[in-house]
């Protein structure tokens, strides 16, 4: 957790390390705090992981959304990362919208 609160601060997007307690609501926080984009009101913010196939290919697998301002809450927010099956070596993909 260490890690990435410095690249936080240092204002940098690439989050290497994370732990697989840490909820989608938490990693949406950390977002808005280097990404001004992310802290619009009505922002959504989608969450998809990435991993190689048996053939080697990159497949992404949508796995669920927040709401920036955290008015508009669901049932994702809630759900750990190994909840949704990230496994170590795969990457997580966070599209604002």
């Amino acid at each position: 957790m260490k890690t990435l609160q410095s690249e936080a601060r240092n204002r940098k997007m690439r989050f290497r390390f994370t732990h697989e307690r840490m909820l989608r609501r938490e990693l949406t926080e950390l977002v808005k705090e280097v990404h001004p984009e992310a802290r619009k009101r009505e922002v959504k913010l989608t969450f998809a992981i990435v991993y190689p196939n048996k053939n080697g290919c990159l497949v992404l697998q949508q796995v669920g959304m927040t709401y920036s301002n955290g008015n508009k809450r669901n049932m994702d927010e809630t759900k750990t990362l190994s909840e949704l099956d990230l496994q170590i070596g795969d990457y997580l993909d966070v599209a604002i919208l």
